[in-house]
């Protein structure tokens, strides 16, 4: 299998609360309404402003032209059988009605205009915003513009908050999984799938640490953390616990996989072998596992940390999977 830097590892499909910020209860002042019908108290939406003013612009010229020929009507019935008089009159009245039409058009040209190039936008920008996506470059000048500017903020703001989260969640040193990733990711696999969990303690480090110096013990965990990240599945998750104790979550594997686990076990192991690269050689006392979906986390590390103290009690340096002798075993 191609080695993978720890960074690289399958990222966690589990609760999308995890890393992200508290939402709590309380709300702050500047957070937008949750619901399309929920506005401040005296605001109006554009959208009822614009069609208050197409009905008023509509209405007044009806009322502008059925006023115009009650008027010629009236007129005409004074001036009675004076001809020219009468032509004058149509010609004016028909003037009168062109203008309001055309007064008409523009409105309703205009009412359009703001729908088609500042309503719909806008509204497609709010239940974008609501989803928390990107906004399409669309509508009028100004609208593409403030789309373009709160694109770049939010791809900024997704961008921090993935580094922040990445922080969180991810160990500083080796960038595997830290402790309370590890915590979560067997919490929400353990109960939903078929996992294997491994525990894993580097044999002897504190002597590695006291030989060679606290540098040579950190390239030492770095090198462990690598070989975890490369040697197992992109659908596994490397983790290291704290100090020299790693965990590896394999998901969907049963018992009957065994040696599917170990043989991505005797990969790290013989990595760990090459010293090609200066660093003493180091090895693995690992302790196995498997979850029936019954197992909380920690009856599924309890059972995974007893296989490894079989191995210790062995001298070290190699494997051991979970079985009902063990169940009984006092550590």
């Amino acid at each position: 299998m191609a080695e993978q830097t720890p960074t690289e590892q399958k990222g966690w499909s589990g609760p999308t609360t995890f890393g992200a910020a508290y939402h709590g209860p309380h709300r702050r002042s500047t957070d937008l309404p949750e619901k399309p019908g929920l506005h401040e108290k005296g605001s109006l939406r554009l959208q009822s402003i614009n069609g208050i003013i197409a009905a008023v612009a509509c209405l007044t010229s009806l009322v502008l032209l059925a006023t115009i020929q009650h008027k010629q009507a009236l007129i005409e019935e004074m001036l009675g059988t004076d001809g020219a008089a009468v032509e004058l009159l149509r010609d004016l009245m028909e003037r009168q009605q062109m203008l309001t039409g055309i007064l008409l058009l523009v409105v309703l040209i205009e009412v359009f205009s703001v729908v088609g190039l500042i309503l719909w936008p806008v509204e497609e920008y709010i239940g974008r915003i609501r989803e928390k996506k990107t906004l399409p470059l669309r509508g009028a000048y100004e609208l593409r513009y403030l789309a373009k500017a709160y694109n770049a903020m939010f791809e900024e703001n997704m961008l921090r908050n993935e580094e922040l989260r990445y922080k969180v969640e991810h160990d500083a040193l080796t960038g595997l999984y830290n402790r309370g990733a590890y915590e979560k990711l067997l919490a929400e696999h353990g109960r939903e799938d078929s996992i294997a969990l491994l525990w894993i303690d580097v044999d002897k480090f504190k002597g590695i640490n006291d030989t060679y110096g606290h540098d040579v013990g950190d390239k030492v965990l770095q090198k462990v953390a690598r070989l975890l990240a490369g040697d197992f599945r992109a659908s596994d998750y490397a983790c290291r616990t704290g100090g020299d104790e790693f965990a590896v979550i394999m998901t969907d594997i049963t018992p009957d996989q065994q040696q599917v686990v170990m043989s991505r076990v005797e990969a790290v192991q013989e990595g760990l072998r090459d010293v090609s690269d200066g660093l003493p050689l180091v090895t693995l006392s690992i302790g196995v596992a498997f979850s029936d979906q019954r197992q909380e986390g920690e009856e599924l590390f309890k059972m995974a940390d007893k296989a490894l103290y079989r191995v210790k009690e062995a001298g070290r340096n190699g494997c051991a999977f979970f079985s009902e002798e063990d169940r009984n075993r006092t550590i």
